[in-house]
């Protein structure tokens, strides 16, 4: 009887660990040349790796971004984090701004709520 009960319980989890579905935490796009739309919010965490991305939208939570060319025009709620050859801030990071790589150019018209920490070889600020 036990064994029955054992292999029916088994059985029973086998089967909720192949059709329940992960969570996911973040989402992730990765390609040449990603754009996130001046309309498009994305509400959660968002990992780009391209070789360039342009954000014209928001982000309800942190951007991490790797590759080479970073435009922020929109707004990220959390932090903005990763490494790139240039990064061009022209919009709203609400948290932390921490960022390494070649150089990075912060706009006239940018807004960053907290701290700024770069590790490379240039910043510029309008």
């Amino acid at each position: 009887m036990r064994t029955k009960l054992f292999s029916a319980l088994a059985l029973l989890a086998l089967l909720a660990i192949t059709f329940v579905s992960p969570a996911q935490a973040f989402k992730s796009r990765e390609g040449d040349k990603i754009v996130i739309g001046k309309d498009e919010i994305v509400a959660d965490d968002l990992y780009l790796f391209a070789e360039e991305a342009v954000v014209d939208g928001t982000i309800q939570g942190d951007l991490i971004f790797f590759g080479a060319t970073l435009t922020l025009n929109g707004t990220v709620e959390g932090d903005l984090m990763g490494g790139a050859q240039a990064v061009i801030i022209n919009g709203t990071v609400k948290d932390d701004v921490r960022v390494g790589g070649a150089a990075i150019l912060v706009g006239d018209k940018a807004n960053v709520a907290d701290d700024l920490l770069f590790g490379g070889a240039s910043l510029e600020t309008k």
